[in-house]
């Protein structure tokens, strides 16, 4: 199936869109997405039910709404390709990404309370 190159071709500048590390996650969601991953493995393990495969859902924590959309593969995407598929199994270098290298070791309450604006936490 399509992955998330095949949804975004050209990632945005790193300015634009930080990673969870630094910009930070509401703290339910990696849960409620850890269940949705869980249940698409035990779907495809256990050959049962109907996968993802082909569908994002988006999920609006705020909300509590979800969305699908339909995605088609990129034949020419520089992750999920033939090509690429082809230049893992050859041993052959790809393009990777350091995640959470700017990510902070240790965070403590006075740093996360010095995060949070005075009208927010009003």
């Amino acid at each position: 199936g399509p992955c998330y190159r095949c949804l975004y071709p050209t990632p945005p500048p790193p300015e634009l869109a930080p990673g969870c590390s630094v910009a930070g996650v509401l703290g339910v969601v990696p849960g409620i997405l850890g269940l949705l991953q869980t249940n698409e493995a035990l779907k495809v393990l256990l050959g049962i039910g109907t996968t993802l495969a082909g569908r994002l859902i988006l999920f609006d924590a705020l909300e509590t709404e979800f969305t699908e959309l339909q995605l088609r593969r990129d034949p020419a995407c520089p992750v999920c390709s033939d090509e690429a598929v082809a230049a893992r199994r050859e041993g052959r270098p790809l393009t990777t990404a350091n995640v959470g290298q700017d990510a902070p070791f240790l965070l403590t309450t006075t740093g996360l309370a010095g995060t949070v604006s005075p009208e927010a936490r009003a």
